[in-house]
């Protein structure tokens, strides 16, 4: 099952952006790059935050904090592992 704003075999990407909130949480900002509508072409939009807990910033616990975040969206396992094309990160060493 997909999102029902993604079309099908459609390829996506993910960027992503550590900051931190107000109350010294780290958070990731999660951004997706797809084909909404075939006559626009791809668009990156805004798609979730992840609230981190510390001392949960590892790589893995972000990892695990993003894929729960897709699978509660209707991203499923079938669809990453056909159609997920890339990931961008800005560069933090914890990625």
């Amino acid at each position: 099952m997909l999102p029902k704003w993604l079309l099908p075999n459609h390829k996506c990407q993910l960027l992503i952006d550590e900051s931190t909130a107000l109350s010294h949480s780290s958070c990731s900002i999660i951004y997706v790059r797809a084909t909404l509508d075939e006559n626009v072409g791809p668009i990156t939009f805004f798609f979730c935050i992840l609230e981190m807990q510390l001392p949960g910033t590892t790589a893995d616990d972000i990892e695990l904090a993003l894929m729960n975040c897709l699978h509660a969206n209707g991203f499923m396992d079938a669809y990453l592992s056909k159609c997920f094309m890339g990931f961008a990160a800005d560069g933090a060493s914890i990625m």
